[in-house]
């Protein structure tokens, strides 16, 4: 994993160095499925929070662009 660092951040290695380490890595590697999971969903709820503002600044541009455009 650590020959990976853009695909695993520091984080998930020290996840599954502990429980390596303190022998429980199968509740380590629930927990960092259980995070990874997290933060999938924030991603898309923000993603979804913002695509109706992003819509409304792109629509009361429209008109400002094509009135400079003249």
């Amino acid at each position: 994993m650590r020959r990976h660092p853009k695909v695993f951040e520091p984080f998930y290695l020290s996840m599954v160095r502990v429980g390596e380490l303190t022998g429980v890595s199968r509740r380590s590697s629930s927990r960092l499925f259980g995070h990874i999971e997290f933060e999938r969903e924030i991603k898309e709820k923000v993603t979804q929070a913002l695509r109706y503002p992003m819509f409304v600044i792109l629509v009361m541009g429209l008109p400002w662009s094509s009135s400079t455009c003249s």
